[in-house]
């Protein structure tokens, strides 16, 4: 993908809460010792580019799982109650993301360090996931305080 450009989406109706299972799942594989809750309620359909979404998802739980302190679990949660839209919620508790970069964390080649992981990625990830929301019409951040750890929130419309 280049930088700026539109990204091309192909929805087709699915679950989101499988979705998350699927990028968990696959997570899993790269991180086997990292525990992740997953949550569900409400109705968790719409009408998503699947692939895109799983990345997007993956992406969220990593960066969520590098904050976290060892040993913690990390949950993701989806709420499909709002009639319009679902939102995935994605957290973890431990040392949090400093306020200077929060701004600009979904910039291309933003790195963060953290001191529960070395990280050796070019700095894309949340720039992706950002697109991937950006093309489905949804929107996505990170909020993080000492108190209540790190968490990412992408809110997407159930249909175009």
């Amino acid at each position: 993908m280049r930088l700026g450009d539109h990204l091309e989406i192909d929805r087709v109706h699915d679950d989101m809460g499988v979705l998350c299972r699927q990028a968990l799942d696959a997570y899993a594989r790269i991180d086997p010792e990292r525990r992740v809750r997953l949550t569900s309620d409400g109705d968790p359909s719409g009408d998503w580019d699947t692939t895109r979404i799983r990345e997007a998802v993956g992406g969220l739980l990593g960066n969520a799982a590098r904050f976290a302190s060892r040993g913690s679990v990390v949950t993701i949660a989806v709420d499909g109650r709002a009639a319009d839209t679902v939102t995935v919620t994605v957290h973890g508790d431990g040392t949090p993301i400093d306020v200077e970069t929060l701004q600009t964390i979904f910039d291309p080649v933003a790195r963060v360090e953290s001191e529960n992981a070395t990280y050796a990625g070019l700095g894309l990830g949340l720039f992706i996931v950002r697109k991937v929301v950006d093309a489905h019409g949804g929107n996505v951040g990170v909020e993080a305080s000492p108190e209540s750890g790190t968490t990412f929130t992408m809110v997407l419309p159930r249909r175009p």
